[in-house]
């Protein structure tokens, strides 16, 4: 068994009393994608390409009712402790909280991942699994770099985005930082591009442990779709005219497929935003920048899914396909920043070259946009940060040949706290014996997998969520929202999502007995995990009218 001791965690993990029944353990291989909308993916009613997820997704358990948080940072401090972000220092970006100087350094408001907290990877390292992980981190450097958190081997941008190429240009003004197994990455290699060297890196690891006789536990973390936009010259050529038709056909054609899919009905009115313009008002200037946009967004998902295929080829190949239990799931929903506040507002003319040809090409900096950002969220409401339907809910899915629930749907309210649960079950964590993995918040979906038990989750569950003082809850199918309008106005609505998934009819006035109870459970909620919503939209940017309703 591996041995862990980590600064201001080791008295806890001297407790811990860990399975090691190697034999029963699984490999396991986590992917999570950045800023892919609930529609995009084929098995989701997208036009997108992703033929490799598709299949995993149709054969697999799909988790059609699976909500992250709003942001990256927040869903990935879910995914990794099983602890609402609040309670992990990760309630938001401390660079993001501009409007909110009162928050700063608070237990929730720490803008990185608490070093106290142990980590689901660490848990899995000390049960015997050799560790890998390849991407997106963005919980924090130092002390939280995934080489002391459980890792074996890593290759991890630190922060939340940047350039795709070589020239490792990042979002917020400046150069992202890399670590390969703790060491900062001063230089990538000319031919670097994201979603392949990521996937080249992971394999590569994969391949180093072939002769280990223990499980693997690999962490596959793309920054694919995250902006700025970009993708291979290939692949760009391959999606150039699909989007000519504009984002309120695409958005019909989704909304077809999802009916066809079952996954949403008829009767489910999808959310219409009455900011965004019809596509027939806009110039044709307007529509053929706004098509390419779309066009190397939609590129670099169907990029990044050859890619995953790759991986899929390689497990194939080292016999430990069918040992491999695979977890799937988007960090929140798409994008719509228009990147027009502040600095960026000058930043991005003077550094890149947007013009139409160079579009998602080296040196390029763009972005999706909220008309093709809803589409991509089609049926539900708004964008990433609003904790919104369109903010929350993403694709998920789970997929092993073993499993009794395979080629399935599931859809309960679940969060990226369960997987966290899900992953030590896999391991052979118990909780019983394991107070660190008593206090995580989420249900394992093992038993329900293989059949033991008719649902993850017994009764209706309350779940509470809070980014830039948008505020929500969800209780069973019933959902309260708070999103604060460019004017500084907000109020809680009601929602029956049993009926109503993009959120388009406000019941707070039919049912005000209930709304007054979901209060009082959100209330609750953030006394017991630390949020502290101000009475204000505190994110800091200028630029909500350009991408909220």
């Amino acid at each position: 068994m591996k041995t862990l001791i980590r600064t201001g965690a080791a008295a806890a993990l001297m407790m811990l009393m860990l399975s090691h029944a190697q034999a029963q353990q699984p490999n396991i291989l986590l992917i999570i994608v950045d800023d892919v909308g609930f529609s995009d993916l084929g098995a989701y009613g997208g036009e997108i390409r992703t033929p490799n997820l598709d299949q995993l997704a149709q054969t697999g358990l799909q988790l059609t009712n699976f909500h992250s948080a709003a942001t990256c940072g927040p869903t990935r401090a879910m995914l990794m402790t099983g602890m609402h972000p609040h309670e992990v220092g990760l309630g938001s970006f401390g660079t993001r909280l501009a409007g909110a100087p009162e928050l700063h350094g608070l237990p929730g408001y720490l803008g990185r991942l608490n070093e106290n907290v142990t980590m689901v990877t660490e848990l899995i390292d000390a049960t015997g699994y050799d560790t890998y992980m390849s991407g997106k981190w963005h919980l924090g450097g130092g002390a939280n770099d995934p080489s002391v958190r459980g890792f074996d081997r890593s290759f991890a941008l630190m922060d939340g985005g940047a350039s795709h190429f070589a020239d490792a240009t990042g979002v917020y003004l400046g150069m992202a930082p890399y670590t390969q197994d703790g060491e900062r990455v001063e230089e990538l290699p000319p031919e670097f591009f994201s979603s392949r060297f990521y996937t080249d890196t992971l394999i590569e690891y994969l391949q180093s442990g072939r002769d280990s006789e223990n499980p693997f536990f690999a962490y596959l973390s793309f920054t694919a779709a995250h902006w700025p936009l970009h993708a291979p010259d290939e692949w760009l050529e391959r999606t150039r005219g699909r989007y000519d038709a504009g984002w309120d056909e695409i958005r019909a054609q989704r909304l077809a497929r999802l009916m066809e899919l079952g996954l949403i009905s008829a009767e489910h009115a999808p959310y219409k935003s009455p900011s965004i313009p019809p596509w027939d008002e806009l110039s044709d200037l307007a529509k053929r920048v706004e098509a390419r946009r779309m066009e190397v967004y939609a590129a670099m998902i169907e990029n990044m899914d050859y890619h995953i295929g790759r991986v899929l080829e390689q497990l194939e190949a080292m016999g430990e396909r069918d040992d491999t239990v695979i977890l799937f799931l988007s960090d929140n929903g798409p994008e719509a920043e228009e990147l027009v506040e502040g600095d960026r507002l000058y930043w991005i003319p003077a550094t890149f070259d947007n013009r139409y040809e160079n579009m998602g090409r080296p040196g390029s900096h763009i972005v999706l946009g909220r008309g093709w950002a809803q589409a991509s969220a089609t049926p539900l409401r708004m964008y990433k940060r609003f904790t919104t339907e369109g903010g929350l809910r993403v694709p998920a899915f789970v997929h092993h040949g073993s499993f009794e629930r395979q080629g399935e749907r599931n859809g309960e309210l679940l969060t990226p706290m369960d997987l966290a649960s899900t992953l030590l079950d896999l391991a052979g964590v118990d909780p019983a014996d394991n107070p660190i993995a008593q206090r995580m918040r989420g249900q394992s979906l093992l038993p329900y997998l293989e059949g033991d038990s008719p649902l993850v989750i017994e009764g209706e569950r309350s779940i509470g969520w809070e980014m830039y003082s948008h505020r929500a809850l969800h209780y069973g199918d019933w959902k309260i929202t708070w999103v604060w309008t460019p004017a500084g106005e907000g109020a809680w609505q009601l929602y029956d999502l049993s009926t109503d998934p993009g959120e388009t009819t406000d019941l707070a006035v039919q049912y005000p007995d209930r709304l007054s109870m979901m209060i009082d459970q959100w209330d609750a909620y953030a006394r017991e995990t630390g949020a502290m919503p101000m009475e204000r939209d505190v994110s800091g940017y200028s630029s909500w009218q350009f991408i909220h309703d």
